[in-house]
């Protein structure tokens, strides 16, 4: 079956779980969810993201997101019959 292009639509109902730090109303804001471990161009723009973020002296928050896209790409790589390197390799 082949799937036909949606553009942009509603699939997730997402909610804030934390409050925002800087006060700020989050009541009729909108969310984009995206899915690294199976869209590709996800992975690459949450890669300029943390770029961005660590620009901007978010340190961690691009640290973290950074080490995510590497375990992703681990993940993958090892799905794909590669294997976690030994010491010494």
């Amino acid at each position: 079956m082949t799937s036909k292009p949606q553009g942009l639509i509603a699939k997730f109902d997402v909610k804030r779980l934390v409050p925002s730090s800087r006060g700020i109303d989050h009541t009729n804001c909108e969310y984009f969810v995206l899915d690294p471990r199976h869209d590709p161009m996800a992975r690459q723009m949450l890669g300029e993201y943390a770029l961005l973020a660590d620009q901007i002296g978010e340190k961690l928050l691009a640290a973290d997101l950074f080490q995510w896209l590497a375990r992703l790409s681990r993940e993958e790589a090892m799905s794909n019959g590669a294997h976690e390197p030994q010491s010494g390799e």
